[in-house]
């Protein structure tokens, strides 16, 4: 693998990207830190990934969406199917 590229969208189907990163990450990196970036509360955002090898072909992935939550939790029980 040559490079990577990293965006991250509000609506991958619209491809509407909040982030477009033009550093080339070293394709051997295990993690990388996204800061500042404006995500929306209760939206939908997603990751992606396109890796490039040396021919210049290409895959991308994309993760499964996360959202944003700004709310504090609320107190109270969590069943979780253990006992009575």
């Amino acid at each position: 693998m040559s490079k990577l590229s990293i965006y991250s969208n509000v609506c991958f189907i619209l491809g509407h990207d909040i982030l477009s990163l033009e550093d080339v990450i070293p394709s051997k990196a295990n993690d990388y830190n996204m800061s500042r970036i404006n995500l929306t509360p209760g939206v939908v955002h997603y990751s992606n990934i396109i890796a490039y090898n040396y021919a210049g072909a290409h895959i991308t992935a994309t993760s499964d969406g996360f959202i944003v939550d700004h709310t504090h939790p609320t107190v109270g029980i969590v069943y979780d199917g253990i006992g009575k």
